[in-house]
This record gives structure tokens, sequence and C-alpha cells, in this order.
């Protein structure tokens, strides 16, 4: 069961749309300066790890049993629309929604890529489960808050790419450059 409560920092960001800086490409003519055996130190970061599940119709009741995990928010299709603080909102929810945050933290304390993996492990027996919520035409997937605090990033490898594949995850980022905003 993945029942251990994580901690809250509130990681939220928005995807820098303006080119690459010169001091992106200064490091990166840096890091290709590098032998092939060296990987040069650029990651300063911090992150949050969240399951996200959408689908046509089930109930969220069901996700949270199925997985032992409690969600931070949810709704169910046909469902009155409602803030999260529980104030009524116009119309009705179209789809049922579940998530729960599953970890939070720095660069120092656990790599992006390790933490992954060991979500993965966590969650790899409830593959067929989620294969009936996709199959059923749910969608599930990482939605991770990152955070730069400088020029930094991680390399998904083929095999953890292929892990979220087998377990039917998709994997959404939601990044944010700290220096770029000062």
């Amino acid at each position: 069961m993945m029942n251990d409560p994580p901690s809250r920092s509130g990681c939220r960001g928005r995807i820098k749309k303006s080119g690459v800086s010169s001091h992106a490409r200064s490091i990166g003519r840096a890091e290709m300066s590098h032998g092939e055996d060296e990987e040069p130190e650029r990651r300063h970061y911090s992150y949050v790890v969240t399951l996200r599940v959408r689908h046509p119709d089930i109930d969220p009741r069901h996700i949270t049993a199925a997985l032992g995990i409690e969600p931070e928010w949810t709704w169910r299709a046909g469902e009155a629309r409602r803030t999260r603080v529980g104030t009524p909102l116009s119309g009705v929810y179209k789809l049922s929604y579940w998530y729960a945050t599953l970890c939070e933290a720095e660069y120092r304390e656990r790599g992006l890529v390790e933490a992954l993996n060991e979500l993965l492990d966590r969650l790899s027996p409830f593959r067929e489960y989620f294969e009936s919520i996709r199959s059923a035409g749910g969608h599930i997937e990482f939605f991770i808050g990152w955070t730069f605090y400088h020029n930094s990033g991680e390399v998904f490898e083929p095999e953890l790419l292929a892990r979220l594949a087998n377990l039917h995850i998709a994997l959404s980022l939601d990044v944010d450059n700290i220096e770029s905003e000062t």
C-alpha cells in the first residue's frame, strides 16, 4: 500500500515559452566538452509527482480502494461542479477525476528518475487495473511539477519510458525555471 503521507510545498509552474538563453547555450557547450564517461552536474531542481486518473464514469472511491492511496481531490462524472473548498459552480463534471501526490523532493534527496522508478516499482502490481481503466476510455498519468533553480534536466531513458508505457501511465511535465523569472 502507498499510504505514506507526502510533504506539501506546492510546486507549481509554467512552461517558459522563450527560446534558449545564452546561459543555457553556454552550459550546453560546456556539457559537450566533457568526456563520454563524465556526466556534468546539472541537477538543481525540486519536483512533485502526482498520479492523475480521468475516466468517463468510474466512481473515484473504486480507484482509492483498488490502489490503497488516499486522493487529494476527486469528483465523479455527473456530479455538480464545486471549488476545492466546496463552493458550488455551474454545470456538472463531464468526466470522473482522481489525483494524489505520490512524492515530493529536491534533487539532493532523490533524483526524479530514481523517484519515478521507485513509484513504478510500487505501482507495478496494478498493471491490470490500469489497463482496465484505459480500455474503458480512461487516462492515467504522472503529472510532474518540476521547478529548476538553474539550468538543469534529467534523461528519461528508453527503459523508464517503456516501464511507464507498460503500466499505461502517461508522463505530463509542468516545468518552471525560477532563474528566468528573476
